[in-house]
C-alpha cells in the first residue's frame, strides 16, 4: 500500500529537482552562460519585441530595478540591444541581437526536448489515468496556493 507521505516525499523531490534545473546556469548555444532569469527575459523580449523597461517588468512580474539589472547584463553579454523609439526619442525599447535570437531558439528547443520526453510517458497512460493525475495536481496546486504568502506570484499560469 502506498502511503500519502511517500507521494508527498516524491513530489518534494521532483519540485526540488525542477528548482535545481531552473537555477542551474546553462549555455544555450551562444557560448554565454545564462541564468533562468536571463533566458526568461530573453524569451519575454522575443515574444513582445519593442517593450520598454516598465512594460517588461510588468510582463515578468518583477520591479523595474530588478529587470534593469538583468537587461544591463544581457546588453553587456551582447544578447539584448536598447534602441530609441522613432516616435518618442525619450523612450528606450528592447530587442534581441542575433545571438539573443539564437539563445531564444536554443532555449525553446531545450524545453521541447524535455516536454517530448515527459510527454512520451504521459502518452502511454490511459485517458482515465491522465484525468485522475490532472485532477490530483489541480487540487494540490489549489492547496499549495492557499499556503502562499505575498512571495508567491499571482500570475503563475502565465509564466514559463
Amino acid at each position: 500500500m502506498v502511503k500519502s507521505i511517500d507521494i508527498i516525499n516524491k513530489l518534494s523531490k521532483i519540485t526540488t529537482r525542477m528548482s535545481m534545473l531552473n537555477q542551474q546556469p546553462r549555455d544555450y548555444g551562444t557560448g554565454i552562460t545564462l541564468y533562468a532569469s536571463e533566458i526568461h527575459t530573453i524569451k519575454a523580449i522575443e515574444e513582445k519585441e519593442g517593450l520598454n523597461i516598465t512594460e517588461l517588468a510588468n510582463v515578468m512580474g518583477v520591479t523595474k530595478g530588478a529587470i534593469s539589472k538583468i537587461i544591463n547584463k544581457l546588453v553587456r553579454k551582447g544578447l539584448v540591444e536598447k534602441y530609441k523609439d522613432a516616435n518618442n526619442k525619450k523612450e528606450v525599447l528592447l530587442k534581441l541581437t542575433d545571438e539573443g535570437e539564437d539563445a531564444y531558439i536554443a532555449h525553446a528547443q531545450f524545453h521541447h526536448r524535455v516536454e517530448q520526453e515527459v510527454g512520451k510517458y504521459f502518452d502511454e497512460l490511459e485517458n482515465i489515468q491522465k484525468e485522475h493525475l490532472l485532477e490530483s495536481l489541480t487540487i494540490l496546486d489549489s492547496i499549495l496556493s492557499n499556503h502562499c504568502n505575498k512571495g508567491c506570484p499571482t500570475k503563475m499560469d502565465e509564466r514559463d
